[in-house]
């Protein structure tokens, strides 16, 4: 039996590894950990984009719209914020056809421009307009300000210790191509 400021300790990973406690087989509990930090960064993800709903709430752009141009303002070709399509698709985690909708939305609203990439007839390049900069700007500032409130758990130290952390993780993934 636990003591109470041990169960007051715990969090909703802790939960999920009690449940399936007997799943983890490692003997210095390596998959427990994994799965522990995997669950963790699942959640802090899920917040974090529960946090930008509620900030668009009463936007008129909507959550697809944001993520749309936060990846076009993230993605720098030629020294400006333009991306293809297909680029944006995989930027974003959706299909092309689902890109080419949410970029038809963004061209009718003004935020973004498609226009022939005179490197490649056959493809399309997609820039933000400086509305649809001012718009992405708008949200960003505010979702920053709620993002900032995920970790106030942490002292900045420990921040940059966790950032450290998963920065030696990432670096090993990208060495053998696993993302």
């Amino acid at each position: 039996m636990q003591h109470n400021d041990e169960a007051a300790d715990m969090d909703a990973t802790d939960r999920h590894l009690q449940v399936w406690d007997a799943m983890f087989t490692a003997p210095d509990g390596r998959d427990r950990e994994t799965e522990g930090a995997l669950h963790r960064a699942v959640r802090i993800h899920q917040a974090s984009d529960r946090r930008l709903k509620v900030v668009l709430q009463d936007d008129p752009m909507s959550h697809d719209e944001y993520m749309t141009l936060h990846v076009l303002v993230g993605g720098q070709t030629k020294g400006r914020p333009r991306s293809t399509p297909a680029q944006l698709a995989d930027l974003a985690g959706v299909s092309r056809a689902g890109m080419t909708g949410r970029l038809d939305k963004l061209e009718r609203s003004g935020l973004v421009t498609r226009t022939p990439d005179s490197d490649d007839r056959r493809s399309v390049i997609v820039e933000i307009t400086p509305a649809g900069r001012a718009a992405w700007e708008r949200v960003a500032h505010r979702w920053s300000s709620e993002e900032g409130t995920l970790f106030d758990g942490l002292s900045t130290e420990e921040l940059r210790t966790l950032n450290a952390l998963l920065r030696k993780a990432f670096v090993a993934l990208e060495r053998t191509d696993r993302i």
